[in-house]
């Protein structure tokens, strides 16, 4: 497999035109539902988004943030998608961090044990950067976070074909092996927690595999009654009722209407900031910061990957939550963040998987790496001790 360092480097032309795709972007007058007084209810406020705007335009630092993302060395690699029996064969270049061992095994030194760190959507590799230096300072790891196909510097989707999780998952295992990883865990979240348990179920491989989120709709076969629940869990079912009721649809525009609405997006770097600005404002527990959601949508946007993105929303089409469809038996463990968007008894989480390691967070939300990188590698490393001993 041919590897190749990477950084990334946006150049100063590209950086003034969307300045002033920014400045010349339109903002809507003042509604009773754009007002401030609903809070993240029916969306972003204007107020949010004028603010944002003007941040953007005269304080917001990108190269500060582009020596952030670098301090972590990145590379493309070409990586194989072996023909099937309805697609040709191809090969995805596909960007990511990789951190190796400081140290390689030995006679007195054990093997480094190596993790594979899988993100949703709006997520990226920016939500592990604090994680993996958090990771480098608890033990001799090797760590690899991709970008998805179709995700910033990775290559998109084929224009010819459909394409799937379990592409995704395939081009996954190959980008490890042909990094030299025959053995790895998973930790994952959102969408990425299907890919993970994805390749958990088909590929020896993985080990085991960390979530931190498992998005079940409703109830799953053998899940206890709601009445014997406790007060914890079904309050996290109420925070997971709401979000079905109100919350989803971002998620009904991804997958009934994904041209138009990528079309529409792409347009203006504002508009898809109120776009991902949103989630990452109602999602978290704790908002991250603007310059933080700055970033992402920076990157969104001069890469032109929103369009691309969203492929996996198509397979979710009249499935709100079913990861019991991947039954994952092999050691799985899971942390419960209160604030997450679909939170879920751990009675639930066992009917999907073998699950041999829970903890629950009173704080923390839908992005677990950038919000709490500490409690997250902390649950990881536990959890790596119980089901693989160094």
């Amino acid at each position: 497999m041919q590897v190749e360092a990477f950084k990334v480097e946006i150049g100063q032309e590209q950086l003034e035109t969307l300045k002033l795709q920014v400045k010349v972007a339109h903002i809507p007058r003042q509604t009773y539902e754009t007002g401030s007084n609903h809070g993240q209810d029916w969306g972003v406020s204007r107020d949010w988004l004028v603010a944002a705007k003007e941040h953007w335009l005269n304080n917001f630092d990108w190269r500060k943030q582009e020596s952030r993302i670098n301090s972590l060395q990145q590379y493309t690699a070409k990586v194989p998608l072996p023909a099937s029996a309805t697609k040709p064969a191809r090969f995805h270049k596909i960007h990511f961090i990789h951190v190796p061992a400081q140290t390689k095994s030995s006679p007195t030194q054990p093997s480094p044990r190596t993790i594979l760190f899988l993100h949703g959507w709006p997520g990226s590799i920016l939500e592990f950067i604090d994680i993996i230096h958090v990771l480098r300072q608890m033990g001799n790891f090797n760590i690899v976070a991709p970008s998805h196909p179709g995700y910033l510097y990775s290559d998109p989707p084929p224009l010819d074909t459909n394409f799937n999780d379990e592409d995704d998952a395939e081009i996954m295992l190959g980008l490890m092996k042909g990094l030299g990883y025959d053995e790895f865990v998973i930790q994952a979240g959102d969408w990425g927690q299907t890919v993970g348990r994805i390749m958990a179920v088909k590929y020896a491989e993985v080990l085991a595999v960390h979530f931190n989120f498992l998005p079940f709709g409703w109830a799953p076969e053998g899940a206890p009654d709601s009445s014997t629940l406790s007060l914890q869990d079904r309050k996290g079912l109420e925070r997971l009722q709401d979000f079905m009721d109100r919350g989803r649809a971002y998620s009904n525009a991804h997958n009934t209407r994904p041209s138009t609405i990528s079309l529409v997006l792409s347009s203006s770097p504002l508009a898809l900031l109120a776009w991902i600005g949103e989630k990452f404002l109602s999602w978290s527990d704790t908002s991250p910061s603007l310059d933080e959601i700055l970033t992402a949508v920076t990157l969104w946007f001069l890469t032109d990957t929103f369009p691309s993105s969203i492929y996996t929303y198509r397979d979710s089409v009249g499935e709100s939550g079913r990861p019991q469809d991947w039954f994952v038996n092999k050691p799985t463990g899971f942390s419960s963040f209160a604030k997450e968007i679909m939170p879920v008894p751990k009675a639930w989480a066992e009917t999907c998987c073998d699950l041999q390691f829970y903890r629950y967070h009173e704080s923390g939300g839908h992005f677990a790496a950038m919000e709490k990188p500490e409690v997250l590698a902390n649950d990881l490393v536990e959890f790596l001790d119980l089901v693989w001993k160094a």
